[in-house]
């Protein structure tokens, strides 16, 4: 139901996989439009998200297209200067 950092979507993203997402938590934060969403206590929304994904087509891959690009903007170079600029701006 909750994961707090997201490591595991940017993981399914390395791998292209397309993110299929429940909506509580962090994780609309860090997989933005790379993803579809299901609210975790509805059977109904959860089947009918994972059979929009699982057919190859333009809805997969766009998904896996944009998880590409959303990864690029964790990788460790960028949060190792985000925390650079944390430290440099502590007084």
């Amino acid at each position: 139901m909750y994961e707090g950092l997201g490591i595991p979507i940017l993981e399914a993203f390395a791998n292209n996989c397309p993110g299929l997402l429940s909506d509580t938590g962090c994780f609309s934060e860090v997989a933005r439009d790379a993803a579809l969403y299901f609210n975790p206590k509805s059977c109904v929304e959860i089947q009918n998200q994972i059979l929009s994904v699982i057919k190859p087509g333009s809805l997969r891959t766009e998904l896996i297209n944009k998880g590409i690009e959303r990864l690029k903007l964790f990788s460790w170079g960028n949060a190792c200067n985000a925390t650079i600029e944390v430290y440099n701006g502590v007084k």
